[in-house]
């Protein structure tokens, strides 16, 4: 602490300037992959056989998609085999 002749107490500041710079960071969305046209419902009778064609899957990002088909009890009626459906009912 510092006091001038009179007994006055001196202060000293000091001031800083701080810049701050943001470099803009881009983050790329993940979207989920899905097929180019909308699933439809299908109704067949017991006699009759029916053939869908899976529809294409697309990826906004090109990432590689795998398809994993589980047919459950439905293996009955239901063959899959290289994107195409074969339904016949019985």
């Amino acid at each position: 602490m510092l006091n001038d002749a009179s007994g006055n107490i001196i202060t000293f500041t000091k001031t800083w300037l701080l810049r701050v710079f943001v470099n803009p960071i881009t983050v790329k969305m993940n979207t989920a992959p899905y097929f180019n046209v909308p699933l439809k419902d299908l109704r067949l009778e017991e006699q009759d056989s029916l053939f869908y064609q899976k529809p294409k899957i697309l990826d906004n990002e090109g990432d590689d998609v795998t398809v994993k088909v589980d047919l459950g009890t439905a293996f009955r009626f239901v063959d899959y085999k290289e994107g195409t459906f074969r339904v016949t009912p019985k």
